[in-house]
């Protein structure tokens, strides 16, 4: 899955990422690549909903397992991190439970920047909404 300059699409490095994670093979210069390289492309926009949280979750098993990240690590994971969120931020509303709740422990495991918090605090208000909304419809039901 290449995109036309050549390189792996995000599809590709997002699936790339949580194999990795997922195994626990956690090399530091790889994850670093695959971030810079996420960070400096359009198309990680273009990702579904559960391909940036498997991004998330893949990035916060990798800063839980090393807590101390390399400076050549650092940065691109946080930046990663602040356009990942702002994306999640922008699609507020079409996600799943399920996938909403698995990028809300991924980004609270993840280094914090300033859209984060923002973001995961507009997940919990959003579960929040959807769990009023359950209930209203419990108790019109007929049983």
């Amino acid at each position: 899955m290449l995109c036309k300059s050549g390189e792996m699409s995000a599809k590709c490095c997002t699936v790339i990422t949580w194999s990795l994670a997922s195994l626990r093979f956690f090399k530091q210069s790889l994850f670093a690549q695959i971030a810079k390289r996420l960070v400096r492309s359009a198309d990680l926009s273009s990702c579904e909903p559960y391909e940036l949280t498997n991004l998330l979750w893949a990035f916060a098993v990798l800063c839980k397992q090393r807590r101390q990240l390399g400076k050549d690590l650092a940065a691109p994971v946080l930046a990663l991190c602040a356009a990942a969120t702002d994306i999640i931020g922008q699609r507020s509303g079409t996600w799943k439970v399920q996938v909403l709740m698995s990028a809300m422990v991924s980004i609270s495991i993840l280094p914090w920047h300033s859209s984060s918090l923002e973001v995961f605090f507009g997940m919990v208000d959003e579960l929040a909404g959807r769990t009023r909304e359950g209930e209203h419809q419990a108790s019109g039901a007929i049983l």
